[in-house]
């Protein structure tokens, strides 16, 4: 349940369905991204756990899949839609930009955290888009949707990514090959593994907020 006691504001901005909560505008704001089925409100209580101080902005996402919110289309499950993928991930951008110009937020690399679709339209972008506003990223579940060849230069940009062993929809080589994209674009990435399935669970929150601290994220 979001906290109604903070600075909260939820609208409807040039088509981009948000939520915004003020918080030190000094700090680099922290960009949510909801999983299938979810919206704004989701990873809200993640974001205050992690980074209490800082700004919040949640997106949600556009496409509906049988009256549920995703970020991009598919075909089923572990079949992207590549054109939809990239259209959306363009979308993103943008509207993360315009956003940050609207709530005259710091300037500095945002942070965005994700759970499985959302996780995986920040790291797209990230791959695919240099001029993302966020440089650093915390993946919770992800895969690889496409390989990308010839990705953005992420020296200097760090990604937690976490994987349950048990997880049915992100098979392992998926995970191991998205770890290798981004690698080999130079991002600083840190792996968290765990014995559980396609949830979020308290340990990778825990192991998420020490890798911010361990990394000078929390309050850069």
């Amino acid at each position: 349940m979001v906290d109604t006691n903070d600075s909260m504001i939820k609208q409807n901005f040039n088509d981009v369905h948000h939520l915004f909560i003020a918080g030190n505008p000094d700090l680099p704001t922290v960009v949510l991204l909801h999983g299938t089925g979810g919206d704004e409100n989701d990873l809200v209580p993640i974001a205050k756990y992690l980074l209490p101080n800082h700004p919040i902005l949640a997106i949600r996402g556009r496409v509906l899949e049988n009256g549920y919110h995703r970020f991009f289309e598919r075909y089923a499950e572990g079949e992207f839609n590549l054109v939809s993928l990239g259209e959306q991930t363009a979308w993103l951008v943008k509207s993360v930009s315009e956003l940050l110009t609207k709530y005259d937020l710091n300037t500095s690399p945002s942070l965005a955290v994700g759970f499985s679709n959302g996780a995986n339209i920040a790291l797209h972008a990230l791959l695919t888009h240099p001029e993302t506003s966020f440089k650093n990223v915390i993946a919770l579940h992800a895969m690889q949707l496409t390989p990308i060849t010839e990705p953005a230069h992420l020296q200097g940009s760090h990604v937690f990514l976490s994987h349950g062993n048990f997880d049915s929809i992100v098979p392992r080589d998926s995970f191991d090959a998205l770890v290798d994209n981004l690698t080999q674009a130079k991002a600083l990435v840190t792996v968290f593994r765990l014995n559980q399935s396609h949830v979020i669970s308290s340990e990778e929150l825990q192991a998420a907020k020490i890798w911010l601290q361990a990394n000078d994220i929390d309050e850069a």
